[in-house]
């Protein structure tokens, strides 16, 4: 069992690996969710990478952006020639267009069949978030590698086929480790029927 603890200004969410799912407990203000996503949504999926960038820095950089434009228009065309305040206002555009840069949050988003679970990329740390995924991912692929792929003389040979069909769809194995067990499936099937046919 491994877990994650992540937390940005008043939001926390804490994930779990365990049993076959990954668990995610989130709280803000007034909100507290659990969620529950079986490995089965989870397998195949890729993380999609999302930059988040502060909506306060960004609207205040567009206005100086707006009034930066009227001044120089009013340089070019007006009667004044003050490039003092103009300069000023190029300077305060710069450094908060800088500022919208560089204070911008970077996550992994995790589509479900279901839900959408966002992994923060700094929080704790990058190495800590990214290590984590890895580990969810070999859980998961050994979790439905042991459900799906486990041979049973019991169950049709169709049907287990079928199974590691949908492992293949799904990115969980490779196509070569599709044929593999494929042909492994179809050797053991072949075998054991002579010898029930013997008993």
């Amino acid at each position: 069992m491994q877990s994650l603890y992540q937390t940005r200004p008043y939001f926390r969410q804490e994930f779990e690996i365990s049993d076959g799912k990954l668990k995610v407990l989130q709280e803000a203000p007034f909100l507290k969710e659990s969620i529950e996503i079986p490995f089965e949504e989870i397998a195949g999926n890729k993380l999609i990478p999302r930059e988040e960038f502060n909506r306060n820095l960004v609207t205040f950089s567009t206005l100086l952006f707006v009034v930066l434009c009227a001044k120089l228009y009013f340089q070019i065309f007006g009667d004044k020639q003050d490039y003092g305040v103009t300069l000023f206002v190029l300077c305060l555009f710069c450094f908060f267009s800088f500022l919208v840069y560089f204070t911008r949050k970077k996550s992994l988003v995790l589509v479900a069949s279901t839900k959408r679970v966002e992994f923060f990329e700094e929080s704790p740390d990058k190495a800590t978030v990214h290590t984590f995924i890895q580990e969810l991912q070999a859980q998961s692929k050994k979790y439905l590698l042991y459900k799906y792929a486990k041979m049973d003389e019991r169950i049709p040979l169709e049907e287990q086929l079928e199974q590691v069909n949908w492992l293949r769809d799904r990115n969980v194995i490779t196509p070569q480790e599709h044929q593999q067990l494929a042909a492994l499936y179809s050797k053991e099937y072949s075998l054991s029927i002579p010898e029930a046919g013997k008993a």
